[in-house]
């Protein structure tokens, strides 16, 4: 009757380190978020919050950033982007930093937040699929909906060039 081993009999039986060991074992996944003692992104401190830009890159990330550093805000550390990985905003995948699922919905957070309190004005225009309207969104809370007709998206197109036009923001 044969009997079962597990990996670390094994690895006793061969006589491997734990050196030799390593690749083998199993990579800790990102922790998950505690609600318990959840802090909302806008309450973290500003080189946190500024991280998490980093890795979302894009233009109003970018835009966002730029503006933070001309008022003196201070450059993530290297204990800051570690916090990032142990809240599960961020991983470490193929060599490079990588936003999470939540850290994605965070880091879009932020921007909403600050780039209503930067007086921002950055518009996203998409096409809706079925059932629902074109739309035209600003970070200010501007948001303009037009039906799917032939020429909905181009009126969408438009309701976010002219908003952009009367807020005196470049296009």
């Amino acid at each position: 009757m044969r009997s079962r081993l597990s990996v670390s009999d094994l690895h006793q039986r061969f006589g491997l380190s734990e050196a030799a060991r390593a690749p083998l074992l199993p990579t800790p996944e990102p922790a998950a978020i505690d609600f318990d003692t959840y802090v909302p992104p806008e309450a973290w401190p500003g080189g946190e919050r500024i991280a998490l830009l980093l890795l979302r890159r894009g233009p109003l990330a970018a835009d966002i950033v730029s503006h933070l550093r001309e008022m003196s805000a201070p450059e993530p550390t290297k204990s800051e982007w570690f916090k990032l990985i142990a809240r599960g905003y961020a991983a470490r995948r193929a060599g490079r930093l990588q936003l999470s699922p939540q850290g994605l919905r965070a880091a879009e957070h932020i921007m909403r937040d600050l780039g209503r309190k930067l007086g921002l004005h950055h518009t996203t225009v998409t096409r809706g699929s079925y059932g629902q309207a074109h739309s035209a969104k600003c970070v200010c809370g501007f948001a303009a909906f037009k039906p799917r007709t032939d020429n909905g998206f181009a009126a969408a197109q438009a309701s976010a060039a002219r908003h952009l036009r009367e807020m005196g923001a470049k296009q």
